[in-house]
């Protein structure tokens, strides 16, 4: 088995501290992964300010849609009473000119049609 004394379990921890050590110095400072979460950062700033501007644009144009669509109900509505009331108008004409009895014309001879007087 490796590494079972203890001067060799110390020899790996200062090995391991070491290559730490190391591999810090030659690091570039994480620059590199700062830039990339700045940029990502920037990113998702600017997709949330188009996204938001474009759910406002869209709820606008809902708002002027849903308007839109209640005049025109209120218009089909105002329509729809007046096709009724004039319904029930020609209706009661109708029942109005049955319920009176017809008026009889006067015989027609042709005495009455012609208004010039006769020579007798």
């Amino acid at each position: 088995m490796l590494f079972t004394t203890p001067t060799e379990l110390v020899a790996l921890l200062l090995m391991l501290i070491v290559g730490l050590c190391f591999g810090l110095a030659i690091a570039p400072g994480g620059g590199k992964w700062r830039r990339l979460y700045e940029r990502e950062r920037d990113e998702h700033a600017s997709y949330r300010r188009s996204t938001d501007t474009r759910l406002r644009e869209t709820e606008a144009a809902m708002t002027l849609r849903d308007r839109r669509v209640a005049e025109l109900e209120a218009a089909d509505a105002r329509s729809a009473a007046i096709r009724d009331a004039a319904a029930r108008d020609a209706a009661a004409q109708e029942a109005a000119a049955r319920a009176t009895p017809p008026v009889a014309a006067p015989p027609a001879d042709s005495a009455t049609l012609d208004p010039r007087p006769r020579p007798a």
